[in-house]
């Protein structure tokens, strides 16, 4: 199982459909792909939806369901896996500190940050 490839994939699909779901997908010169699914594109529940899947890697289904009274009205996420390691541990966890210009801090996760091989 290669998580980086299959949210890769993940992710290219997200992309041919960026007009529909209302995001913004971009090839950055000589740098990565950007996916903007709702920081300054519109995005959506749908967008989100697979935004989350593709964190886990794929080996996660998300989806809505009606809150219950003690959540509130409107929907809830139910999420779903066989593989709660991979999906939660491999594919999210953030250890990896990434810092560029002076203002820019991040925190990297997933199988990128254990290619990094930095904690």
């Amino acid at each position: 199982m290669n998580l980086n490839q299959t949210a890769w994939r993940r992710c290219d699909r997200l992309a041919s459909r960026a007009e529909a779901l209302r995001i913004v997908a971009r090839q950055e010169a000589g740098g990565p792909r950007l996916i903007d699914c709702g920081v300054e594109a519109l995005g959506g529940l749908e967008a989100g939806r697979q935004l989350a899947e593709i964190c886990m890697a794929g080996l996660g289904q998300v989806r809505f369901v009606h809150a219950c009274d003690a959540l509130g009205s409107g929907p809830a996420v139910c999420v779903r896996t066989d593989h709660p390691v991979a999906a939660c541990m491999a594919a999210q966890y953030a250890g990896w500190q990434i810092q560029a210009e002076p203002k820019f801090f991040a925190m990297g996760s997933g199988p990128m940050r254990a290619a990094a091989g930095k904690e």
